[in-house]
């Protein structure tokens, strides 16, 4: 399975879970916890409100509604987390709440509009008719929720300590510890996530079987599951965060360690102020190898029967691009089987200048340059994709040859703006490394880039992680066609510079696998103030 598989079974699971905590729960209260949920203290949470809203140009919308929910929170302690605990009693999951208070008849004289007045039912208890009846007791300066009245005996005397440090790292975050949840639970939460699988057409039935095996490890071996959200006014981000933690000494546990510090031979090719960039750095497991070889052998298959249905192909172009296929994918069985994978890319946009460089781990360099060398013989009976300008062994350094050459771009007014008449393409073969740089002074490029990479040595990097910077991709989009709406956005994001990019990645760390998305504050800015703005336009 690959690691973007693998992010999305746990961008599943994540829904998943939350789908099963948010299941309607009854019965009596228990010790074990199964899940908690955690709100940070009220008064940064209002913070973090209002820092968003700023970022994103709607603080006048926060000046109006804030102050109304404001008043809710009268009574209520703001500096202490708000919590909810899942708790089990035999095969049920009861919730119970805990809310700091520093005054718990103003808290309910709050809710009287809504829930009605608070019946005092005697022990400290009273009783609110919403929905359903609620039941509050306050202890030690916390008010405790829960939906029977004998659940609120015996209730733990610092309830914060029950959210295990999630109200410190996130705005709002939720725990699941899976390693706790009973097996019916838990086979709820499988068979939600294998409807998922079967739907997916793309896949073959052994692949399907392998997911669901993969997944269904995944929540047998896993100790905790958690998801949160930060909104920091510090680093002046959002991010979304997901994690697994295996069980200690589980195979799940196992593969995890052999991706916990990874490392990368190409950190050059991280290019600084790249529209695009990013890197994988990964390992395929022994036991992972035959399932994954069989999937390059399915995919080549494929890619082979579309060549033998393509009529516009004759026999001699047909049977060149099967070699070449052919080719390809012995590339990427032998680097497979090396078990090493390791490649860094960026894309770098100039006025009406694309550029692409790439440098990955490979088993052979010496079957790159075959392949080029077929690629380029092939397109010698193709005139559609025929090369201009080849030059093979046209220079070396450091023990990479390159190699360069052209492929001419149709009469395209705007693809001709941006590339030329024809692009121009290197590639470097090492010893067991392939360079690609797509765009002018290709060599050049590329001989920089690796010389970077060599002074950085083996340098520790996420397992993935990928960065889009918008303000190049917005003025590069103006260079090519103008408009007012993209001049407005450039103008937005001029003050956010250097904050603004959307991030994803994953990594390993004591906390298991933990998978991040984040958006910066010039983002943030732009989905604020970009809307309405295209909204005026196509209504205008």
């Amino acid at each position: 399975m690959s690691r973007f598989q693998l992010r999305t079974r746990l961008a599943r699971i994540s829904a998943a879970v939350v789908m099963l905590l948010a299941l309607s729960v009854n019965g009596l209260r228990a010790a074990e916890k199964v899940a908690v949920v955690s709100l940070r203290a009220s008064d940064q949470l209002f913070s973090d409100v209002t820092y968003l809203m700023k970022a994103t140009g709607t603080d006048a919308l926060a000046q109006l509604f804030l102050p109304q929910v404001q008043q809710y929170f009268k009574g209520v302690d703001g500096k202490r987390p708000i919590g909810m605990v899942l708790q089990m009693d035999g095969s049920q999951m009861v919730p119970l709440v805990f809310i700091p208070v520093t005054d718990l008849q103003t808290v309910l004289g709050n809710l009287k509009e809504h829930l009605g007045t608070a019946e005092d039912v005697g022990n400290g208890v009273y009783e609110l008719q919403g929905p359903q009846p609620l039941y509050v007791k306050e202890q030690a300066g916390w008010a405790y929720v829960g939906q029977a009245a004998q659940h609120l005996s015996d209730l733990p005397a610092n309830p914060d300590q029950l959210l295990d440090g999630l109200d410190a790292r996130y705005t709002i975050g939720v725990r699941a510890y899976l390693d706790k949840v009973p097996t019916p639970y838990k086979q709820m939460l499988v068979d939600r996530l294998r409807e998922g699988v079967e739907a997916n057409n793309a896949s073959s039935e052994e692949d399907k079987q392998a997911a669901m095996e993969q997944i269904q490890r995944m929540v047998d071996e896993s100790e905790t599951l958690t998801v949160g959200l930060q909104v920091s006014s510090r680093d002046r981000e959002m991010y979304f965060e997901g994690g697994l933690k295996p069980v200690a000494g589980t195979k799940f546990a196992g593969d995890m360690d052999q991706i916990r510090d990874m490392k990368t031979n190409y950190a050059g090719f991280v290019v600084p102020g790249a529209a695009v960039s990013g890197n994988l750095a990964s390992v395929v497991p022994a036991d992972k190898m035959p399932q994954t070889l069989s999937q390059i052998d399915q995919f080549e298959q494929k890619t082979l029967e579309q060549i033998a249905r393509d009529a516009k192909l004759d026999d001699a172009t047909r049977a060149g691009a099967k070699q070449l296929v052919a080719t390809f994918f012995k590339i990427v069985r032998g680097t497979v089987k090396t078990g090493q994978i390791d490649s860094c890319t960026s894309v770098i946009l100039q006025p009406q200048t694309i550029s692409i460089v790439s440098a990955s781990h490979v088993a052979s360099g010496t079957e790159v340059e075959d392949a080029v060398k077929q690629l380029v013989k092939l397109s010698e009976s193709d005139p559609r994709i025929a090369f201009k300008d080849v030059k093979l062994n046209a220079a070396e350094h450091n023990g990479v040859r390159f190699h360069s050459m052209s492929v001419p771009v149709p009469e395209d007014p705007k693809a001709r703006m941006v590339l030329g008449d024809a692009v121009a393409i290197t590639v470097g073969a090492g010893k067991e490394s392939a360079y690609l740089a797509v765009g002018p002074g290709g060599v050049e490029q590329l001989r920089k880039l690796i010389d970077a990479s060599a002074k950085a040595g083996a340098t520790e990097v996420q397992p993935f992680s990928g960065q889009i910077s918008v303000l190049p991709i917005l003025e590069f989009a103006k260079s090519i066609e103008p408009n007012p709406l993209l001049a407005s956005l450039i103008q937005m994001l001029e003050d956010h510079r250097e904050l603004d990019q959307v991030r994803v990645g994953y990594g390993v760390n004591n906390d298991g696998m933990t998978y991040r998305f984040t958006i910066e504050e010039g983002v943030l800015k732009l989905i604020g103030q970009a809307v309405p703005l295209m909204g005026m336009r196509m209504g205008g």
